[in-house]
């Protein structure tokens, strides 16, 4: 049976996607980080995370999914929770920039994403934990 989507074509269209919302992001990040009190720009990081995690989904791509829903919620947290904002702010920076490596660098090593990632992911994890005994 012929295929409906072109996965290349698929695959492209995930790429452009992901260029603009990882761009936006950046520049709210940057708003953020000069204004951590203003829980718009909580909401709009939480969006652009979660559009990038609903666009990997589209090309099954598991890891920057589930990265994606993780930051998402992290940055949702950090909009209620004032005393974790400076912490999300720089988990987030990583955050970014292994999406964008992984998504977007030509060059990049298939084992070299998955470390990042799971080093990320155990980030993640920690500060999780971390901020529950904070609660």
């Amino acid at each position: 049976m012929k295929e409906l989507v072109d996965p290349q074509a698929l695959e492209k269209m995930f790429q452009k996607e992901c260029k603009t919302r990882l761009n936006r992001f950046t520049t709210t990040l940057s708003h953020t980080a000069q204004d951590p009190d203003d829980e718009s720009h909580w909401n709009a990081l939480h969006q652009e995370l979660d559009s990038i995690a609903n666009a990997a989904r589209s090309v099954n791509d598991q890891e920057t999914e589930r990265v994606s829903r993780k930051l998402a919620t992290l940055a949702r947290q950090a909009r209620q929770r004032q005393p974790l904002r400076m912490k999300v702010l720089e988990i987030l920076l990583r955050g970014v920039t292994a999406i964008h490596c992984h998504c977007l660098e030509p060059q990049r090593s298939a084992t070299g994403e998955v470390l990042d990632y799971v080093r990320l992911e155990k980030r993640l994890i920690e500060f999780t934990y971390d901020t529950q005994d904070e609660q």
